[in-house]
């Protein structure tokens, strides 16, 4: 069961960070987001927003499987439609970050290394 805890303000600092680009974007340049990144943009800030509330998922490999899964999902669909390198990049991106998370999930459900001392 995961436990709650408070947050301070370095946690709420990302969240922020988000919604201060897309601040940017929409109002100051006069350039608002897609729906794919309206999208985007809101599931990062419910996951970042979920890891200042639950104690340990930041270092889980639930965040870094979410995290990679919606980075990779994302850029995956925007090379779909622009073909350019920064999408390239974002799937490498985000497969680099969700593999993370599967080693960490594998690293976990391993049992005890078997030692050979004496």
């Amino acid at each position: 069961m995961a436990a709650l805890r408070h947050p301070d303000g370095g946690d709420l600092l990302a969240p922020l960070t988000i919604v201060g680009i897309y601040l940017y974007h929409a109002h100051v340049l006069g350039n608002s987001p897609s729906a794919l990144e309206g999208t985007f943009i809101l599931a990062l800030f419910v996951l970042l927003i979920a890891t200042s509330l639950v104690k340990g998922l930041l270092a889980s490999p639930t965040y870094s499987l979410t995290g990679g899964g919606l980075i990779t999902l994302f850029y995956f669909i925007r090379f779909s439609q622009r073909q350019d390198i920064g999408a390239g990049l974002g799937i490498c991106v985000g497969i680099l970050f969700g593999g993370y998370g599967l080693y960490q999930w594998f690293e976990q459900s391993a049992g005890p290394e078997l030692s050979l001392s004496e």
